[in-house]
């Protein structure tokens, strides 16, 4: 046997060569069908190969090496478009104006002010049922006895003065009923020439300019402004709160008024 590495000859039996040492035993190594399956499959187990599971229980193939940034400063998305966001926030400011518009009308419609305007309205109407709603027209037409009666006491020069004050507050339910029954008719008329007070408290129901609210707690004192005879004159009322809405009950500037100057008319 020829030495491939040295050319010595050798017995056929020599496992190595006499002269170089040489092995004559063939080496080991991968056999021909393993050796096309790994050249045909270089960069991994094919897809028929079962994955052996690694030791922390997870499959090699699900482990990924190219990891993706995290943190790179963008902010996490919402799952909401723009303008979806632009519609939410135009729906919620719409809200707010619609609540706040609610509110402002709600009290608007609370407010002596607004009373006074729904007055007017009665009175333009000639609706006495709407006077008396927003008038106190016992406490009012009371008011205007008592002032008649102070009024007579102070320029009476007869001495009869005490008398006629004391006969008047006697009578006072009969003659409220009287003025009532007479201020209807005005009303309901449509006049404000009636005899008497009744007719010329007609323009004063009438106001619809409002120049000052004074309000505390369930009280009131509005000031309107009205017109007579190319002029105009300031009228002082006070006002209480009734459930939702406001009733005049008294006029602080009553003797005042120009029609309050002469009371020998009568009420």
């Amino acid at each position: 046997m020829r030495c491939k590495a040295c050319g010595a000859e050798n017995v056929e039996s020599a496992e190595f060569c006499s002269l170089c040492l040489a092995s004559f035993r063939p080496a080991a190594g991968p056999s021909a069908s393993a050796q096309a399956q790994v050249e045909a499959t270089p960069f991994g187990p094919r897809s028929s190969e079962r994955v052996v599971s690694n030791d922390l229980g997870t499959n090699a193939d699900d482990r990924t090496t190219d990891a993706v940034p995290v943190g790179d400063g963008a902010p996490p998305s919402t799952g909401l478009s723009r303008s979806t966001l632009v519609v939410m926030a135009g729906t919620a400011m719409a809200v707010l104006l619609l609540l706040g518009g609610l509110l402002a009308w709600r009290s608007y419609t609370t407010s002596p002010g607004y009373s006074l305007g729904q007055l007017a309205v009665a009175v333009e109407r000639n609706d006495w049922d709407g006077v008396q709603k927003y008038v106190d027209l016992d406490s009012l037409i009371g008011q205007i006895i008592d002032v008649a009666v102070s009024k007579t006491i102070e320029t009476d020069t007869s001495g009869f003065g005490a008398l006629a004050a004391g006969l008047a507050q006697s009578m006072k339910p009969t003659l409220i009923q009287q003025a009532k029954d007479s201020w209807r008719k005005s009303v309901e008329s449509g006049s404000s020439s009636s005899g008497g007070t009744s007719g010329n408290f007609r323009p004063v129901f009438a106001a619809k300019r409002v120049k000052s609210v004074t309000r505390i707690g369930d009280e009131a004192l509005v000031t309107v402004e009205v017109p007579s005879s190319g002029t105009t004159y300031d009228v002082r009322l006070r006002m209480k709160r009734v459930d939702n809405f406001w009733r005049v009950t008294s006029i602080e500037n009553l003797s005042d008024l120009p029609f309050m100057q002469d009371l020998g008319k009568g009420q």
